[in-house]
């Protein structure tokens, strides 16, 4: 089922299907019952216009509130009978749409945790705790309404940066899909787990983490270093300096001084989630210079100017070609 929410995000924020999400949406929706669910969550998007939110809606004190504006009403005349009609079914609409997400994106059988889900908008979130997680776009996390008495323990799937709030006598502990764990007491980083991808990244701004997984060994990083976890190898890879562009989702500054143009393609296709097309046999060029939160319009302005190309931006990507 979380599979197919995933799908239906991208689907309803007009994202380009891959081959294989095609075909896992079309036999999904070879059932009649799933085609009447998508209708469904059909209409919760058009409703809400995002698939954003808290899965731990109280439909308790919802049905409270309705009866409460059912009850407390003496109705007098025929306008105030409709102004009435009108707030009731307002307020039954907020409850059907409340258990129309919670049926369609109940993925978590525990009732004492949190799921946030940012889709295709990077969301901040203050933990129980005060430390504070910035999710970048199709990530989740997910919390539990109280942290247990010896750690702080979060499940992330996705990218995230974190800035933990010190607590000595219980570490805070993220784990994945990929079973790689960070353990940390207080500092700030950026931890990169996406369950499509097989390279776990962890980039250390301030203090000391562990890091590991059941899997492999674990290793120490410090302050400016970073780390990576191949999942298919199950292997830890070697301790290397910090790549500050690895972060621009969160920071909005990319800095290039002297690098591959493939990787700075690369960095810049992650941040407008777009395809960049360069010509072809010419990824081997090296550009230097920075990017401020830049829109399609500045990269292909800066690189055009950069390599001498003409460039269309087309909906899903800009190409470049030679002149």
């Amino acid at each position: 089922m979380e599979k197919i929410y995933n799908i239906l995000t991208k689907k309803f924020n007009s994202v380009s299907l891959s081959k294989n999400d095609h075909e896992i949406l079309e036999s999904w929706l070879s059932s009649v019952n799933n085609q009447k669910l998508f209708k469904e969550y059909e209409k919760v998007w058009e409703l809400t216009g995002k698939l954003e939110f808290v899965v731990n809606p109280n439909l308790d004190d919802e049905w409270n509130r309705f009866k409460t504006l059912r009850d407390s009403r003496k109705l007098s005349s025929k306008n105030k009978v409709r102004k009435l009609y009108v707030q009731i079914a307002s307020a039954a609409a907020s409850i059907i749409i409340l258990f129309s997400i919670w049926g369609a994106y109940n993925i978590i059988n525990e009732q004492n945790n949190t799921i946030y889900l940012s889709n295709n908008l990077e969301k901040h979130i203050v933990l129980p705790d005060n430390s504070e997680v910035w999710l970048n776009k199709q990530s989740k996390l997910t919390v539990p309404n109280r942290f247990n008495k010896k750690n702080r323990t979060v499940l992330l799937e996705g990218e995230a940066f974190f800035e933990v709030e010190k607590d000595a006598s219980k570490p805070f502990i993220i784990k994945t899909s990929d079973n790689t764990y960070t353990k940390v007491l207080g500092t700030s980083f950026n931890l990169r787990a996406y369950a499509t991808e097989s390279i776990v990244e962890l980039q250390v701004i301030r203090g000391i983490v562990e890091f590991g997984s059941e899997k492999s060994e674990t290793a120490i990083v410090e302050k400016g270093r970073s780390i990576s976890y191949n999942v298919i190898e199950n292997k830890l890879n070697k301790i290397s300096n910090i790549n500050h562009n690895l972060i621009s989702w969160h920071t909005k500054d990319f800095k290039f001084d002297n690098t591959q143009l493939s990787e700075v393609i690369k960095a810049l296709e992650r941040y407008v989630n777009r395809e960049i097309i360069i010509p072809k046999k010419l990824d081997t060029l090296r550009f230097t210079g920075n990017f401020n939160d830049p829109t399609l319009e500045d990269i292909a302005e800066i690189l055009s100017v950069a390599f001498n190309w003409e460039y269309k931006i087309r909906k899903d990507k800009i190409e470049f070609k030679e002149k």
